[in-house]
């Protein structure tokens, strides 16, 4: 093993050195002497460059096999070459080839991949089986709101005092007595809207399990109240309203309720 391959600490690394003890290249037999004596300085200095430049990783063996391989190279007959410049000479495609194999592999030899992406952090908030309660419950309300004063507008334009199931199945109570009871005065007097009422907003203002509150807004401000004719004889108007909303047999509708008028109509 020759002087300060030791340092390089890798099998190969002394098997590319043993095998440099072969490589005969011949010269005058005047400096073949002379010339041997500097490969052995080559061979030493190479290991010493090997020792600072390689890690114990797959870097060093290829460095230390790449610059082994590089003193075959012939050197023509009769030039004199020193051990610095000759180990100058491949020390740059040591460190080239070093440096290429830092920047794609790891330690072990693998490639290196990059970290994986965080997953995507949910901001969904938990819900507690009574916030879950709660919330249907308000869901089932408006929609019985919406559903109502939808097919009562219908049959307001109309007019029609006939009860239709969505009339029965989303109002109750004492809620559902006056607002029938309108239509059917509307009715007999063969007065209609134009057009639906707007609903400004629903929020929720109250809950228990037997009753919640819904605050509500309905613009009726650009209804025309019609005769048989097209004539216009009223127009509607706009509310602040407080309904109160029950479960009954099983579905959530409104039962009662308190206006406010913020705008009066007529007709």
């Amino acid at each position: 093993m020759l002087p300060g391959c030791k340092a390089a600490g890798a099998p190969s690394c002394r098997a590319a050195c043993g095998r440099l003890t072969g490589v005969v290249i011949r010269w005058n037999t005047k400096s073949k002497r002379r010339v041997a004596k500097t490969r052995r300085q080559e061979r030493s200095a190479l290991c010493h460059v090997l020792k600072r430049t390689s890690q114990r990783t797959a870097i060093g063996l290829v460095s230390c096999q790449f610059g082994m391989q590089a003193l075959r190279v012939p050197v023509r007959r009769g030039v004199k070459v020193t051990p610095k410049a000759r180990a100058c000479r491949y020390l740059g495609a040591i460190i080239a080839v070093c440096v290429v194999l830092t920047g794609c592999t790891l330690a072990d030899g693998e490639p290196a991949t990059p970290p994986p992406s965080s997953p995507a952090v949910s901001t969904t908030p938990f819900e507690t089986a009574q916030e879950r309660e709660e919330r249907l419950a308000y869901e089932a309300a408006e929609k019985a709101f919406r559903t109502f004063r939808a097919e009562y507008d219908r049959l307001y334009q109309v007019p029609s005092p006939r009860l239709t199931r969505a009339i029965t199945e989303n109002a109750a109570g004492p809620y559902l007595k006056v607002m029938t009871g309108f239509l059917k005065d509307s009715a007999r007097r063969d007065r209609r809207a134009d057009r639906p009422i707007r609903i400004v907003y629903v929020r929720r203002a109250g809950y228990s399990p037997t009753e919640l509150i819904l605050e509500t807004c309905e613009d009726g401000s650009k209804i025309k109240v019609l005769d048989p004719q097209g004539r216009q004889v009223g127009h509607g108007g706009t509310s602040e309203l407080r309904l109160y909303v029950r479960p009954v047999n099983g579905r959530w509708k409104v039962w009662d309720g308190d206006q406010t008028v913020v705008s009066k109509g007529g007709g």
